[in-house]
């Protein structure tokens, strides 16, 4: 029980931090309120979804109140801390304040949503159904427990690891590799992206079947694609191999946390 609480509510928060925020939206949180507020409301839309479509526990509703309202306080949090004197000065060459904040930020969400399921679970919350979850397992033809694994494992492996690894390695970013045409810049970034998470699929399916070999094929065909740059670019290789190893360590990680400790 207290598995599949843990399972659907971070599956609602990767969907209202990640897919029902964009960058845009994400970068005006810091300039302005009334935007923290709105992000806060479309946060709760999942949540909301979730205990319409389950057996309706009024523990459970305390529980999404719980949630909804500390996401909303940590993010209140997360924007003083960013203006304050000691975060506008501080400079590293590895780490990003932004970086900081950043983590520290998901941290705290997702250590409350573990330290409030725990909770409520031990008070009494019993999570009947989830019709939604049911019928889309039941048309795919596996468990309801597994849908919701897989589900929360593919959105872990897009928006999320993306937008991480993006914010975490920038600034290992090669200066001499950006297009001189915006277009270009755009459709190299987003095709690199997507590249990125089909990566990291083909690497948990081959990795839940136990083709490990297979694994190896992923990334040849990955170098063999970069060739040129990895040859005539030293940063280019240096930044490329950050990116492959952090997107395996990516990958490998999701697959043990949904699977195997939760």
């Amino acid at each position: 029980m207290l598995s599949r609480i843990i399972l659907c509510t971070l599956l609602a928060h990767i969907i209202g931090d990640y897919y029902f925020q964009t960058s845009k939206s994400a970068e005006e949180k810091f300039k302005s309120y009334s935007m923290l507020f709105l992000h806060a409301g479309i946060y709760c839309i999942p949540f909301l979804t979730l205990y319409l479509f389950s057996n309706k526990d009024f523990m459970l509703f305390k529980l999404v109140l719980c949630l909804c309202f500390s996401h909303l306080i940590i993010d209140f949090i997360k924007v003083g801390a960013f203006h304050t004197k000691y975060w506008t000065k501080y400079k590293n060459r590895y780490v990003d304040r932004e970086v900081v904040i950043y983590l520290a930020d998901q941290l705290l969400h997702i250590g409350l949503i573990l330290g409030l399921c725990i909770y409520f679970v031990n008070s009494g919350l019993i999570l009947h159904q989830v019709t939604f979850f049911d019928r889309i397992a039941i048309d795919i033809g596996i468990s309801i427990g597994n849908a919701i694994r897989w589900t929360l494992l593919i959105l872990l492996l897009f928006k999320p690891s993306n937008i991480t690894f993006s914010k975490l390695f920038k600034l290992y970013k090669p200066v001499g590799d950006i297009p001189s045409i915006a277009t270009t810049k755009e459709n190299e970034i987003k095709a690199g992206a997507m590249i990125g998470f089909l990566e990291r699929v083909l690497l948990v399916i081959f990795f839940s079947i136990e083709q490990y070999s297979s694994i190896a094929l992923v990334m040849t065909a990955k170098s063999i694609a970069r060739y040129d740059k990895l040859s005539k670019n030293e940063s280019f290789a240096e930044y490329y191999l950050i990116g492959t190893l952090s997107s395996m360590i990516m990958a490998i990680s999701a697959y043990f946390i949904v699977f195997k400790i939760i």
